[in-house]
């Protein structure tokens, strides 16, 4: 339940017993044939959630973002193939001040590159990542506890 809520970009910001309901279940059965040997959980209380789905986003700037997503895209197959760890190894690019790299005397800068992204703007998506999950991490270690503590209290 709390992990589709982080996977769509939101942190419940109030984790506590009182905050998750538990109710009859399972919620595809009729009203009347519920029960609370299969219970079912809802989250309540959202004035303090946060939606952090741009987090990374904002963190690396949206163009980057959006070249790193067409590079993932054409490369899946590749990345599937050879691994993460391999496809995250870094190359050099050329970049031409021209748009087609042609003409004389047109120098090119050596770019260090990761995964579509330039090293620098790579290393600020793994930062940003890496911020995030903590804070998923944080906010789960704590429905964890709440809802040992609220499970119980409920019996």
């Amino acid at each position: 339940m709390f992990v589709n809520l982080h996977k769509a970009g939101f942190l419940q910001g109030s984790v506590y017993a009182r905050n998750i309901v538990i109710q009859p279940g399972p919620l595809t059965v009729p009203p009347s044939k519920r029960s609370l040997a299969s219970p079912s959980f809802r989250i309540i209380d959202f004035g303090r959630a946060e939606y952090k789905l741009y987090h990374i986003r904002n963190a690396i700037g949206a163009d980057a973002s959006e070249r790193h997503k067409r590079w993932l895209n054409l490369y899946d197959d590749f990345i599937n193939t050879v691994g993460a760890a391999e496809a995250e190894k870094e190359y050099t690019v050329t970049v031409y001040d021209d748009e087609d790299g042609e003409g004389e005397n047109k120098k090119g800068r050596e770019v260090a590159m990761v995964m579509g992204l330039e090293k620098a703007e790579w290393e600020k998506l793994c930062k940003a990542w890496c911020n995030w999950t903590e804070l998923v991490m944080e906010a789960d270690s704590r429905v964890q506890v709440t809802l040992g503590a609220g499970y119980h209290d409920s019996t």
